[in-house]
């Protein structure tokens, strides 16, 4: 089932980018839905879905046309990230939180959250993010 406020979170995108070059979606778990829509909406920029879990990369190689790498957010590689202009996160795990916002200061990129409703970060975290209010969600954001 798709999120009630996607196109939100893809109109947010698009009014703060014009031509990334690569957009990063972290824990895409079995709803790649708004990377499907960012790829359609920026057909020049790589859109690289992350999971760890095995049995997701298997759903979305069977299912898109997507670029998917099996990684963890808690111990990423780099490298996979490098020249991103933009990582988010749908629902991620609060506890994750902290390291999404780490790797994109690693990489220099910047960072989406929509979270979970009703589960937000601690004040000590909050505090380096903006935050949005749409008319369905919050969205934390970093380095925009």
């Amino acid at each position: 089932m798709p999120l009630l406020d996607q196109d939100e979170i893809i109109n947010f995108i698009s009014e703060r980018f014009t031509s990334p070059k690569k957009i990063v979606e972290i824990g895409v778990g079995f709803y790649p839905d708004i990377a499907l829509k960012l790829k359609a909406l920026y057909p020049k920029t790589e859109i690289l879905v992350v999971d760890r879990s095995l049995e997701v990369s298997e759903f979305i190689n069977e299912k898109t046309d997507l670029k998917i790498i099996l990684d963890d957010v808690s111990n990423p590689h780099l490298e996979n990230y490098y020249d991103t202009d933009l990582i988010y996160s749908i629902r991620p795990p609060i506890e994750i939180i902290m390291d999404l916002l780490t790797l994109s200061i690693k990489v220099n990129s910047s960072l989406i959250i929509r979270c979970l409703s009703g589960e937000f970060p601690s004040e000590n975290i909050l505090k380096f993010f903006k935050t949005t209010n749409t008319s369905k969600s919050i969205l934390l954001s970093y380095n925009l």
